[in-house]
């Protein structure tokens, strides 16, 4: 039997695969109960060349696709062919202790009335810049504040990290392939919670994401963020959740981390935010009559 399946979407994520892939490979699981099903957007550098060296190594059950129309559609395609009764996607800059998966596994079994349970994150031992310092102390600080919290009406979506149950996944209509850009978690939230499945945070299953560390990424993952966020928003225009500005946060991370750095976070909240604008802009102006 089928106990979990790892659904691994990635797109041109050659830097940081082996990592993810070296996480997956180590997990002390038995082989015999998980799955990996791949989803490749049309990577056109070494991605997909690096994963097929780990399959070779891999003693489990595998399948590999194509797709050329976004996350939403990738994810969707996990939980259509997934065989097993959670699904943990795995990022391609993810990286899993090495018991995560059995940890997140358990917890689900012992909790029938959670849909969702989001990891802790840990931070990379690889040397970071202040970039990806800042962004790694927030989400850190994050954790702290949402720790073994049942999940209703503060917002705290995520895939990364995230074990589903795929039961109510399906019930929920699963990710909506219809989303350009990001938005695919806040809207499974949404829905998952609606129809009466609890939502997670934290368990104490450890995993380590790389997060951007260059004000260019930065702003990529904003605007696509934001550009998700405009079809997001008016699908779910009254979903009753409360969505925390970040704007004064410093406060909170300084006193937990004692890292002055936390004084800028200000300022890169406000950079997050307009790209984000510029994101929704560029949807709405896309889909103008269409509405």
């Amino acid at each position: 039997m089928i106990k979990v399946t790892l659904g691994l979407c990635v797109k041109n994520v050659e830097k940081t695969i082996a990592d993810a892939m070296d996480s997956i490979l180590k997990q002390d699981f038995p082989t015999e109960n998980m799955e990996l099903i791949i989803v490749d957007g049309f990577s056109n550098d070494g991605t997909l060349e690096i994963i097929e060296k780990y399959l070779r190594q891999l003693n489990i059950k595998f399948a590999v696709f194509k797709e050329k129309k976004g996350l939403g559609f990738a994810r969707q395609l996990v939980v259509e062919r997934a065989k097993g009764k959670y699904i943990i996607y795995v990022d391609g800059d993810m990286i899993m202790a090495r018991d995560f998966v059995a940890k997140q596994v358990k917890f689900m079994e012992k909790n029938p009335k959670i849909g969702m349970a989001i990891g802790k994150f840990q931070v990379p031992s690889k040397k970071v810049n202040w970039i990806e310092n800042l962004e790694n102390i927030l989400w850190i600080t994050e954790d702290k504040l949402f720790d073994n919290v049942t999940l209703s009406k503060t917002l705290r979506s995520t895939v990364c990290g995230a074990i589903f149950r795929t039961e109510a996944l399906k019930q929920a209509g699963g990710f909506d392939p219809r989303i350009k850009g990001a938005g695919e978690d806040m809207d499974v939230y949404i829905k998952t919670r609606k129809i009466g499945w609890l939502l997670y945070s934290t368990t104490d299953a450890l995993f380590c994401d790389r997060r951007k560390d260059n004000l260019r990424s930065l702003w990529r993952e904003n605007f696509w963020y934001g550009y998700g966020g405009h079809y997001i928003l008016h699908k779910h225009k009254n979903n009753g959740v409360i969505r925390p500005s970040r704007f004064f946060y410093f406060i909170k991370v300084y006193k937990m981390t004692k890292q002055k750095i936390a004084f800028l976070l200000p300022l890169i909240y406000f950079f997050e935010k307009f790209a984000w604008g510029m994101g929704y802009m560029r949807a709405h102006l896309d889909n103008y009559g269409h509405e």
